[in-house]
């Protein structure tokens, strides 16, 4: 206030007036500017706090998911051995009831089979989609081994075909495990296996409204072995595709076939997935 009196007295009205409003201006400009200038460092300040809190947060769950899914593919690589094994053992097992004389008439082994069956569920959470199928064919195959009843007696099955097609799926099991934990690149085995199970589908079910069993190039005879199967349903692929994809729509319709079902399903997201790829290599091609 003292400098304003001085101004007052020491100019003219009309220039200490002017001077005055300069001086105002300026000091209301340069509060203005402090202001807003300790406002934004202020905002700033909370933004840096906040946002070091939420990358803290970010780094901590990022931490957990890691050790989470260390954990998980090391459980997961330990479960695949056991399974493997046990597959190998199971396989070893079954060599040791085969009389070359008199031929083959031991099902598969029950103890090391359902030691498989058990490990399978045990570590169940740890198995793809793909890996389940894969377990549920070979199963599969194993009870085509096993007597039957017909109500009065046990008859025994030539279990030379279940034997030949277990030993033939074990070393692509194990190539379908190894590309699952990364070792291998190769996914001819997965697609083996895939139309391997499809093909079976179609000749083992009967659903007379949408042609199951088939006919034609995709009907299997009594002799076909996982080998001779693979190369029909390779060689007659689009049939075998449109055939299983009508199969599929039917069971979704009926509602309650939920096994064949999800296991079509399994079947077709390996066979679908395989056609994509390669139309899309092909269109890369082209």
């Amino acid at each position: 206030m003292q400098l304003i009196d001085f101004l007052e007295s020491a100019l003219p009205g009309a220039v200490a007036g002017g001077l005055l409003a300069w001086i105002f201006r300026n000091w209301i400009s340069e509060r203005l500017k402090q202001s807003i200038s300790h406002e934004y460092s202020t905002k700033l300040e909370n933004l840096r706090s906040e946002l070091g809190a939420k990358l803290e947060a970010v780094k901590h769950v990022h931490e957990v998911d890691q050790l989470r899914t260390s954990l998980f593919f090391d459980h997961q690589r330990s479960a695949f051995g056991e399974i493997l094994a046990k597959i190998v053992e199971v396989q070893q097992e079954w060599d040791k009831v085969i009389d070359p004389e008199e031929g083959m008439e031991d099902p598969v082994p029950p103890v090391p089979r359902r030691e498989l069956e058990a490990l399978y569920l045990k570590h169940q959470l740890f198995l793809d989609s793909d890996l389940i199928m894969a377990l549920e064919l070979l199963f599969e195959i194993y009870r085509e081994s096993w007597p039957w009843s017909d109500g009065m007696e046990t008859h025994r099955r030539d279990v030379r075909g279940p034997y030949s097609d277990a030993e033939y799926l074990q070393p692509r099991l194990a190539a379908v495990f190894r590309l699952k934990i990364g070792v291998g690149q190769d996914d001819l085995a997965l697609r083996q296996l895939a139309l391997l199970g499809a093909i079976r589908m179609l000749n083992h079910f009967h659903f007379p409204d949408v042609g199951v069993p088939v006919r034609g190039e995709l009907r299997l005879k009594k002799d076909d072995r996982a080998a001779m199967a693979i190369n029909r349903a390779e060689e007659n692929v689009v049939e075998l595709l449109e055939k299983m994809h009508a199969f599929h729509r039917h069971l979704q319709a009926q509602g309650h076939f939920y096994e064949a079902e999800a296991s079509l399903r399994r079947y077709l997201s390996v066979l679908d997935g395989a056609s994509r790829r390669q139309a899309s290599q092909e269109g890369v091609a082209a």
